[in-house]
């Protein structure tokens, strides 16, 4: 049976370390935004760790480039359609993650079409 429980979260706004912007704990049901960051790039930080539970990626086992590139693909996809402009960030994010790397990019459709709906 499907925890119907599972996809809700608490979203805490506490500064992160180094260069990282956010961070889910799927233990305690936390989505963590940094928030020394303008607004913009808040939301988009938010919709890039909820996409992770969204792609279900606790119950996943994928290799954590094609777990980083649906979470920033869903990221740019609903940010396009909230015209949320946040640069090329996405872009820069998914070519580190996906090596360019078409396998990965194809395995992670299905996931990111879902999530991002």
């Amino acid at each position: 049976m499907v925890n119907p429980c599972r996809h809700l979260l608490r979203v805490t706004h506490e500064p992160e370390p180094d260069e990282t912007r956010g961070h889910t704990n799927y233990a305690r049901r936390i989505v963590n935004v940094d928030p020394t960051y303008p607004l913009a790039e808040q939301v988009h930080i938010l919709v890039h760790e909820v996409a992770h539970v969204r792609c279900d990626h606790e119950g996943r086992d994928i290799p954590r480039s094609q777990r980083e590139t649906e979470a920033e693909s869903v990221a740019f996809v609903v940010c396009s359609v909230l015209n949320l402009a946040v640069g090329d960030v996405s872009s820069i994010y998914i070519g580190g993650w996906s090596a360019g790397d078409t396998e990965v990019i194809q395995a992670a459709q299905t996931a990111i079409h879902k999530a991002a709906q």
